[in-house]
């Protein structure tokens, strides 16, 4: 009986290492999916996906509603295809300021979705460009961890206690 479960443990390891062993073999011909997962096990991708934006894409927007809706989709595009970098370019140079007000409003706006729901209070001041922002969707990125989910860490921000009057 024990020699039995032995020989069974023993097929099972030899298995194991006959699958890893043609799995190591097969990295370079793998399917995207399997390649992606094996990334992800071994510490992330060799390389870098980075995007180049045009600011004036946003000037073709009539409303400001529109333009932050078209942001919005541009950041959703870009999370889904796990884009690491987005580059912002001034296509549309304004002299007095030096650089166009249609780049700074989609850079502010890509960044405020990009950064995680929780920290966006506290790390992100009022401004008029994201007015309209709550109405977007959460992107639902993979370093956006929601309420209920367990993650190594956490990123998060120590803020200086309120001294409010009355409060201990």
């Amino acid at each position: 009986m024990a020699s039995d479960v032995e020989e069974r443990e023993a097929r099972l390891r030899e298995k194991r290492e006959k699958r890893k062993r043609r799995r190591e073999a097969d990295v370079g011909n793998a399917p995207e999916a399997e390649r992606e997962e094996e990334y992800v096990t071994n510490g992330g991708r060799p390389w870098t996906v980075s995007i180049a934006v045009a600011g004036s894409i946003i000037e073709n927007a009539q409303k400001f509603d529109l333009k932050t809706a078209l942001a919005g989709q541009i950041a959703r595009a870009v999370t889904i295809f796990n884009v690491d970098e987005v580059v912002v370019y001034d296509d549309l140079y304004d002299a007095s300021t030096g650089h166009s007000k249609a780049s700074t409003f989609l850079a502010r706006v890509l960044q405020y979705l990009e950064m995680p729901q929780y920290l966006r209070r506290a790390l992100v001041p009022v401004h008029p460009d994201l007015k309209l922002c709550g109405t977007l969707p959460p992107l639902d990125a993979p370093h956006h961890p929601r309420a209920h989910e367990w993650k190594e860490y956490r990123e998060g921000v120590v803020l200086p206690p309120r001294n409010q009057p009355g409060m201990i």
